[in-house]
């Protein structure tokens, strides 16, 4: 084991320690779900993301409170914009890690489709915005992927998930799926965030998980050996990985052919991903690299506070 790596096994819990590979395989699957969704309602990754950004921002008031704001929506379960609290451009470049100008460029093409508003203080994603069809499906589509995330985290014996008996997260067209949505965009947010750090750069971070779970997926299906990767030690080695071709990445994701192969041109290039027979692979390498560890760590944390949340969500508003 490199230094660095010991050095953060040293620091992390032994709990956290001995089931970082398995939720961080598991909460991947949730994660690439919730950036297909949010691809789907904004139209490309960056935007999605920003657009998460604003509303996690207006809405974050409400978060510390016992009823979530439950008494300012209305009948449609959404919150008026004067309930919004604005947030800046810059703010949003600084939680997102990205540059001003790049920021900048999505707000406002944003603004220009409606689908957020300028107003005293900053931007907000307005009640017109969340009304629209294709985020109340995404709500929806969320409380299945929530639900199933719970579920593998049970059954990998992750402590915190096994408070739930897989009916609280049932109403799909509750005021608590509304809030289990907002915290599920934190949730994406932050790993994102873990994800650009190892990267460098958010979309090339997107492809090269999801390349990563494509490789390890079979692990962690019944009968799969994930238990002999769980803990941050045990890193799947090169050989039980399982390639990925560049259409089948292209696919998964949403984008363009040429756009996922000059990505994966970037990854190889900087040795994140390399080309085996049948497609690409992450080496295990790249995860034992000081960043990703400590990203592995942060996430384990992450997912205990996004169950906690979405329990004390499920059980006090449906």
């Amino acid at each position: 084991m490199a230094p660095a790596q010991a050095g953060i096994l040293a620091e992390a819990s032994s709990e956290d320690a001995a089931i970082a590979r398995i939720v961080a395989r598991l909460s991947s699957e949730y994660v690439l779900r919730l950036l297909q969704l949010t691809i789907e309602a904004f139209g490309d990754v960056r935007a999605g993301l920003v657009g998460q950004a604003v509303e996690t921002a207006n809405l974050a008031h409400f978060d510390s409170r016992n009823d979530w704001g439950r008494d300012h929506v209305g009948s449609d379960l959404t919150f008026p914009n004067e309930a919004r609290r604005p947030v800046s451009v810059a703010r949003l470049a600084e939680s997102l890690g990205l540059p001003l100008e790049t920021t900048r460029r999505i707000v406002q093409r944003l603004v220009d489709q409606g689908i957020c508003l300028r107003v005293e203080g900053g931007v907000i994603l307005p009640r017109a915005a969340v009304q629209r069809a294709d985020i109340g499906a995404a709500v929806a589509a969320n409380i299945g992927y929530a639900r199933k995330f719970i579920r593998d985290l049970q059954a990998a014996g992750f402590t915190e998930a096994a408070c739930f008996d897989g009916t609280e997260l049932a109403a799909q067209d509750s005021f608590a799926a509304r809030v289990a949505a907002r915290l599920s965009a934190q949730y994406l947010l932050r790993v994102c965030q873990l994800i650009a750090a190892v990267h460098g750069d958010i979309r090339l971070g997107i492809v090269a998980q999801t390349i990563i779970a494509a490789n390890t997926a079979h692990l962690d299906m019944r009968g799969g050996e994930g238990w002999r990767y769980a803990n941050l030690e045990d890193v799947p080695p090169d050989e039980v990985r399982r390639p990925i071709r560049i259409a089948r990445l292209a696919e998964s994701l949403g984008l363009p052919f040429e756009t996922v192969r000059r990505y994966v041109r970037r990854l190889t290039a900087d040795g994140s991903c390399v080309r085996v027979k049948g497609g690409l692979i992450v080496p295990r390498q790249v995860q034992e690299r000081p960043a990703a560890v400590r990203g592995s760590v942060a996430n384990v944390s992450y997912v205990r506070k996004f169950v906690r949340d979405l329990y004390a969500v499920t059980t006090g508003l449906c």
